[in-house]
């Protein structure tokens, strides 16, 4: 069985320390091209893209822009390199990463935490003659405004942000509970939040779409 071991695990590039959790998976989605006849294809069209999350300890670097695109080439990406060791042999992965997500939480007496997902570009069988683009959309996200916590994201200039509310409580004998005020908006970089800070919470979530073009050359 192929075993990873943690403390043999090292990520460098733009994510390089305080990570305490990578997911990584490459999946192949193949169209097979069926014929009457026979039961094999008569031919297929394979698109492969890799998958990766990454949780870490806020503070430990960023912000990362995802920023719309105005320009038919590739959004910012990151760059990500994994090397994890297993009982066989170290396994090394190395590529570049657009965020599609990115999700930040504190408490109060807590260390603050952030999340990413992360996709490559995707590679795609008997794509001679075109180049492919990662084409990024605009990033919605939303973010508690009075916990005291940067929760790593920041807003478009020159646009507005909507307000909203949450409210937390329930019975008990102490009967706490916490009331949000949170923004809603177009984000221009996610990351850095607060690391290390005793009274400060807050939380954030970001989304951030993407279309893959195919650009003749």
């Amino acid at each position: 069985m192929p075993f990873v071991i943690g403390a043999g695990t090292f990520i460098t590039g733009d994510f390089s320390s305080g990570i305490q959790s990578i997911n990584f998976s490459q999946n192949p989605q193949i169209q097979r091209l069926y014929q009457l006849g026979a039961f094999t294809p008569f031919d297929k069209n394979v698109i492969t893209q890799s998958q990766l999350s990454i949780v870490r300890y806020s503070g430990q670097g960023g912000p990362f822009s995802v920023i719309p695109n105005t320009s038919c080439v590739d959004a910012s990406s990151v760059r990500v390199n994994i090397a994890a060791g297993n009982c066989n042999d170290n396994v090394s992965i190395s590529d570049d990463f657009w965020i599609t997500s990115y999700s930040y939480s504190k408490d109060v007496q807590g260390w603050g935490t952030e999340s990413f997902s992360l996709i490559s570009k995707p590679s795609v069988e008997l794509a001679d003659g075109v180049n492919t683009v990662m084409y990024r959309g605009t990033a919605e996200g939303q973010t508690t405004s009075n916990g005291g916590a940067n929760t790593g994201i920041t807003f478009l200039s020159d646009t507005t942000q909507e307000e909203g509310q949450t409210i937390e409580v329930s019975a008990g004998s102490s009967s706490l509970g916490k009331a949000f005020e949170v923004l809603f908006g177009e984000i221009a970089t996610v990351g850095g939040g607060t690391g290390k800070a005793i009274g400060l919470e807050g939380n954030a979530s970001v989304s951030i779409p993407y279309t893959t073009l195919y650009v003749p050359l």
